[in-house]
């Protein structure tokens, strides 16, 4: 097998794993946690073994081999993401050697996934797209993870409304979409949020640029009546750190900063009302969205969760 060969097929199966997330079809996919990384797993062990038989198809001996692995490290000593990726790893192996119970550390839940083995693979498939992928080639990648996550928003949304009721699971509170879990399509949502928001700002054209801030917006949105209180959390505060300390100047960012000043004011202000003994008035609290984000700012039934 030839360096282009192994290259297309290796950007085939990243593109497959970059839409893992819609996978979602009980009974065969479930729970999708555990259905997700199987199908991964899947994918990165042909990717690897395709790699390991074009390494060694290449080599013409135990002692090339040896000086192509051996030249490889030497070459990558002082590669950051590298080593921090492999000190990661190594401290989760020792972390899973010294475990109680090894077999669920290994293998986790199929509840939820996790478990040693997944987190390797996920390591590994990192260390491969890293090498692999060229510098031109990552907005591509972005822009398909992005469209896979407003898919996904988007079957939160009909699940939230109730729409194609014989299809897809109806849920008046907390739409999961096709990720088993409102707490895990809020995390998913966040970090698509933060790489949209990047690639807004960066962009040229004006129809790209508006089609990032739709993203953003449907995300937020669905994080939203997800309500997962840890995601509202990390959005405030990240949103709040990455604006005020923002290093350019102008009016417009002046003006940003004043909003996000304003935000803080405000976030602080609702939750007081929502906390008070008489709570919010009677045309706030029928309204869905806000009765959804109402109950989540609730410190009494915080407490008691």
């Amino acid at each position: 097998m030839n360096k282009k060969t192994f290259e297309r097929i290796f950007r085939i199966a990243l593109y497959a794993v970059l839409v893992l997330p819609i996978l979602n079809a009980p009974p065969f996919f479930s729970p999708p946690h555990w259905g997700k990384t199987l199908v991964f797993r899947l994918i990165v062990s042909v990717i690897l073994s395709l790699g390991v038989w074009r390494l060694l198809s290449e080599t013409r001996g135990f002692s090339d081999l040896k000086s192509k692995i051996a030249g490889f490290f030497i070459e990558q000593r002082h590669n950051l993401p590298l080593l921090a990726l492999s000190s990661f790893i190594f401290t989760f192996f020792l972390a899973t050697l010294f475990s109680p119970d090894i077999s669920f550390s290994l293998w986790g839940n199929p509840l939820r996934s996790g478990g040693f083995i997944n987190i390797l693979f996920l390591v590994l498939f990192a260390i491969l797209a890293f090498f692999q992928l060229r510098k031109h080639e990552w907005k591509r990648v972005w822009d398909i993870s992005l469209l896979t996550g407003v898919l996904v928003s988007v079957v939160a949304l009909l699940q939230w409304q109730g729409v194609f009721e014989g299809v897809l699971v109806s849920l008046e509170r907390r739409p999961t979409s096709t990720l088993g879990s409102p707490i895990t399509l809020a995390l998913y949502l966040l970090l698509l949020a933060a790489v949209a928001l990047p690639m807004m700002l960066g962009e040229k054209k004006l129809l790209k640029k508006a089609a990032y801030a739709a993203c953003i917006a449907l995300f937020l949105f669905v994080i939203l009546i997800t309500e997962t209180r840890a995601v509202y959390l990390g959005l405030f505060l990240g949103a709040a750190y990455f604006t005020l300390f923002f290093p350019q100047r102008g009016k417009l960012v002046l003006f940003t900063k004043g909003l996000v000043i304003l935000s803080i004011l405000s976030a602080l202000t609702s939750i007081y009302f929502v906390n008070r003994p008489n709570g919010l008035p009677d045309f706030l609290s029928e309204n869905r969205v806000v009765n959804v984000v109402s109950t989540r700012l609730n410190l009494h039934t915080f407490a008691n969760e």
